[in-house]
């Protein structure tokens, strides 16, 4: 089934997104099982369980590595419904993406670092329902189902906090900041927030630690957006001896064009190797284009990898718009043999599928070549794993991409070609210099959402110039006054289904600052 967005529309100054649940065949119950139980601990095949008996807001992550490579998943305990929930799941793995989760007083955080359970947690989803077993030092947790024994919950009753939030879902802000409302404000209740980057990971470094709010509303500065234009914030309370659930939502700085593209209704599958999986720039384009785009990039897949699981990640997702980024993984030269990965042959017809399968849909492809690797000093060094990324067959891949584009129809991202002016030291991550670092995904992020937003139509450009302004009144007035066989559908401003007089209102009133132009439906 399609995912879709609905936008609810407040009269205050923000909008809250909120990301329709999509309805999923019933799923295998995964099984995670801890070998440690709040021990500060940085080994690898460990899997351990922080409770809030561990003593800390956060899992520690300046003196244990930041946690870069382990999964680590947030639950919090469902009064109502008397089971756990995951509230917050962070799969990116990698250097440098801090792990830095509120540990809810009722709930837990498990951090995994290639477990024998880790492979399985890539099936846990925000949402899913979880329970707890605990035996001493290890304990087990089982989502989307019960396991043997009897599972553990926490003491206590637990209470509601009722605020401007969306709870497991977006919020957003404006270019000021934004201003958190506690709606049943009792002053007899502590009430403490937590926020985080989440530009790459939503558990990333902190930037507001544990914070006791004073009064009924909080601001939060626009300071805070300065590096990351998406944050995770965690609310929770404290009444007596008893904690409320944790209220978590990514709190999201849209710009201007975010909020009046039409691609808020598309579905965006971005489909590739780790250049997608493990970068910020996927999860970057929700603040661009207004949409959260399904993140179907899996690290150190080739063209064929990405075949076998394209019907489950890609079609079955239902996509209006799918950009493919691969490339890199199947143009590196295996040095013992001196050939590409990925025959040439085979690489051309496997991206022929991708694309002829898509457009059988419906849906609009954009293809991407990548960046060449950085081999400075101190940066990349070809031949690792047996593979040369910086070989002699980049061009030949790319110029493969080219030709596909052009062929079929397709939008071409020439990554390969538009970096070739950048200063790779910047673009790339020291001691990588093959994966992005935080100005690559920012280059990432601006070259594919400027291809994506090229043709995109815009909510009260009826003159389609990318402006909106009295022009557009007039061309509106003149569409009403005498209808042509012109494609008028944006001038549907109010989203009721037909074009009117109210139409024409509604735009004048934007125009002349009366009133924000927003999509309704």
């Amino acid at each position: 089934m399609k995912i879709k967005r609905y936008i609810s529309v407040f009269l205050a100054f923000f909008l809250v997104f909120a990301v329709v649940p999509c309805i999923k065949a019933e799923a295998a119950v995964v099984t995670w099982k801890a070998n440690k139980v709040n021990v500060n601990s940085y080994a690898e095949k460990d899997a351990i369980l922080f409770t809030s008996e561990f003593g800390k807001d956060t899992i520690p992550f300046s003196a244990y590595g930041d946690y870069s490579w382990w999964r680590v998943i947030v639950c919090d305990y469902d009064f109502k419904e008397g089971v756990y929930k995951v509230i917050g799941v962070n799969n990116t793995t990698g250097t440098g993406n801090s792990k830095c989760a509120v540990i809810p007083k009722n709930g837990f955080v498990i951090a995994d670092c290639y477990s024998s359970s880790f492979d399985g947690l890539i099936n846990v989803h925000v949402g899913d329902v979880a329970y707890l077993y605990k035996n001493g030092n290890a304990a087990t947790v089982t989502f989307g189902g019960k396991g043997t024994g009897t599972p553990y919950a926490p003491e206590g009753k637990g209470f509601e906090i009722s605020s401007n939030l969306n709870h497991m879902g977006i919020t957003a802000a404006t270019e000021k900041g934004f201003t958190l409302k506690i709606n049943n404000y009792d002053k007899s209740t502590g009430y403490y927030i937590v926020i985080n980057d989440a530009s790459v990971s939503d558990d990333g470094k902190v930037l507001q630690s544990a914070k006791k709010l004073s009064s009924d509303t909080y601001e939060i500065s626009a300071n805070l957006f300065k590096n990351a234009d998406i944050l995770t914030l965690s609310l929770w309370a404290k009444k007596g001896d008893d904690y409320s659930p944790v209220t978590r939502t990514k709190l999201v700085k849209f710009n201007e064009t975010a909020l009046r593209t039409e691609l808020t209704e598309k579905t965006v599958v971005a489909f590739g190797d780790s250049l997608t999986a493990f970068t910020g720039w996927v999860k970057n384009m929700l603040t661009v284009i207004g949409t959260d785009v399904i993140n179907s990039g899996v690290g150190g897949d080739t063209s064929a990898m990405g075949k076998a699981r394209f019907k489950k990640d890609v079609l079955d997702k239902d996509p209006d718009i799918c950009i493919i980024n691969f490339c890199m993984n199947d143009q590196a030269e295996v040095v013992a043999k001196g050939e590409p990965n990925i025959r040439t042959d085979l690489y051309y017809a496997n991206m022929l599928y991708f694309v002829e399968e898509l457009q059988k849909i419906g849906c609009e492809v954009v293809l991407v070549t990548p960046h060449l690797p950085h081999k400075a000093e101190n940066y990349y060094s070809p031949g690792q794993y047996g593979l040369d990324y910086t070989g002699k067959y980049h061009t030949t891949f790319c110029n493969m991409i080219r030709a596909l584009a052009e062929e079929k129809g397709c939008k071409l991202v020439d990554i390969a070609k538009l970096s070739e002016s950048e200063d790779m030291s910047k673009f790339t991550m020291m001691y990588d210099g093959l994966h992005c670092s935080e100005y690559g995904h920012s280059k990432y992020l601006e070259w594919i959402s400027e291809a994506l937003l090229e043709d995109a139509k815009t909510a009260g450009d009826m003159n389609f110039d990318g402006n909106v302004d009295k022009k557009d009144i007039e061309s509106l007035k003149s569409a009403l006054l005498a209808p042509t066989e012109a494609d008028i559908t944006p001038a549907d401003f109010n989203r009721n289904g037909k074009i009117d007089v109210n139409d024409y209102l509604y735009l004048l009133r934007h125009v002349e600052g009366d009133g924000e132009l927003r999509w309704v439906k």
